[in-house]
């Protein structure tokens, strides 16, 4: 593995090379573009012991005031100009030697631009331009050349992966020395277990020998506590997502169980067929069951198989079987239709949305709702109860009575909630206003910061409002599940 790792970081090291000349010719032939008509070597411009040669470009407006003020110099001088547009013109200037410096003075206040190619390039700015051109071509032909050797290396690769293996091996026991304590007839291994697997290792490690020790001790608040997540078989699956985002810390909750309910039905919603979730979910099974993979690959499969038969009920429940495919059933076998559609079928979106679309909307509220009932029970836990019931309190009362007015608002029969929903709408106001502010050592300060923070009741019902995604995307799986039949 060394001879392809050698060849691999000398074929890298070629691969640098041709696109750092690359990227420096390139620049070159970029500037040399706008200068092709200059027919003069680039080694002549640097002049001769008694001569000076300039070349560049200058503002059009400012030609004529700056060759007065060069001519002024003096008059072994000769100043051309070649081309010329809207903006700017190109200039050459040979003067003897002594003239050089006042020259550059006068042109430097004119916004001149000198033209300079490396000395490595030795002809006309037209012969440079077409060498680079060839030079280009053939770091193209040289690049491809060590594809094709990585290529052939690739194919070598089971040799690497074996040395990555053999490395990874030799690195875990290197990580794991740092627990072991040593003499020479003697070993202690230091570390951390989980409180219901003790008796499981004790009787392991009894079962081999009777010739050892086992103390436990509760962990110490300097202690460095690793994290593990420990759930039931349905939220177990989801464990991947929150190892996704970043585990918990020793001394915070496990949010898994709260947003793995969420996660199941928004699933099922976004693709709601019940079709294709049956496919998902045998597809998945099938992947646990022979594939035998652990840890978060088989946490993932089982993501996808509750995921699968999430969207396997939302489609029976919203009438999608493969989008309408029981439409082309025979009419002999129509009775599936009558009994899928019309006895199990609660719900269609295409034909009428609105039920759909407040659900949705109806499982943002909750779930808005549940987090910050979560961070509430997270305060009182840490003893912060004032806080609790001044930032979640506060804003739960609000958010409530609003709420509330819209539903009463909405249906006549509940015209009498109304007067309540007024009081919890100012209450929440009033407890907002005057808590938000709260940090700020100044009287007014704290006005005005508990009125500004009212601007995050915005920011409440954008996140609820976002919820009709799931409306949006259910009804859209649907539609394309129709015309992919069609």
């Amino acid at each position: 593995y060394k001879k392809i790792y050698s060849k691999c970081k000398e074929l890298d090291g070629k691969l640098k090379e041709l696109k750092n000349r690359e990227n420096h010719i390139v620049k070159i032939q970029e500037h040399l573009e706008k200068w092709k008509e200059l027919d003069i070597k680039v080694e002549d411009l640097e002049g001769t012991k008694n001569t000076k040669i300039i070349v560049g470009t200058l503002p059009s407006k400012d030609f004529v005031s700056c060759l007065e003020e060069i001519k002024k110099i003096g008059k072994e001088i000769e100043i051309n100009k070649f081309t010329e547009d809207k903006k700017r013109c190109k200039i050459m200037i040979i003067s003897i030697s002594g003239y050089y410096v006042p020259i550059k003075k006068v042109l430097d206040k004119y916004n001149f631009d000198s033209f300079q190619i490396p000395l490595e390039f030795a002809k006309t700015p037209k012969n440079i331009f077409e060498d680079i051109s060839e030079e280009l071509n053939s770091i193209k032909e040289k690049r491809e050349i060590i594809s094709d050797a990585s290529k052939k290396l690739y194919r070598e690769n089971l040799a690497l992966y074996l040395a990555f293996d053999y490395l990874s091996i030799l690195k875990s026991r290197k990580d794991i020395e740092k627990y072991l304590k040593m003499t020479k007839q003697v070993i202690i291994i230091e570390g951390w277990i989980l409180e219901k697997d003790i008796n499981r290792m004790k009787n392991r490690l009894f079962n081999k020998t009777n010739e050892l020790e086992i103390i436990f001790s509760d962990p110490d608040e300097k202690d460095d506590i690793p994290v593990a997540l420990d759930n039931n078989k349905f939220v177990e699956p989801f464990e991947s997502i929150t190892e996704l985002y970043g585990i918990p810390k020793y001394k915070e909750f496990d949010p898994t169980p709260l947003f793995a309910p969420f996660y199941f039905i928004f699933f099922g919603m976004c693709l709601s067929d019940a079709g294709y979730g049956l496919v998902i979910a045998v597809l998945s099974y099938w992947a646990m069951v022979k594939l035998k993979y652990e840890g978060t690959v088989k946490k993932f499969f089982g993501l996808f198989f509750l995921g699968g038969l999430s969207t396997f009920v939302m489609g029976a429940i919203m009438g999608s079987w493969m989008g309408d495919t029981l439409n082309y059933l025979p009419k002999n076998i129509l009775f599936i239709k009558t009994f899928l559609i019309d006895t199990i079928s609660l719900l269609d979106p295409i034909k009428n949305p609105m039920p759909l679309l407040l659900i949705s909307l109806s499982l943002g509220v909750i779930q808005i709702y549940t987090g910050i009932i979560i961070k509430f029970i997270t305060n009182v836990k840490e003893n912060k109860i004032k806080t609790g019931l001044m930032d979640q309190g506060s804003w739960l009362l609000l958010i409530s009575g609003i709420l509330l007015s819209i539903i009463a608002s909405t249906f006549s029969s509940l015209s009498g909630f109304s007067i309540i929903t007024k009081y919890m709408i100012w209450a929440g106001l009033l407890s907002v206003v005057i808590t938000q502010g709260r940090s700020n050592k100044n009287i007014i300060l704290k006005a005005a910061g508990g009125v500004l923070s009212l601007y995050n009741i915005i920011g409440y019902f954008s996140d609820i409002l976002s919820y009709s995604r799931l409306f949006a995307l259910g009804l859209s799986t649907a539609v394309l599940a129709v015309v992919v039949n069609n």
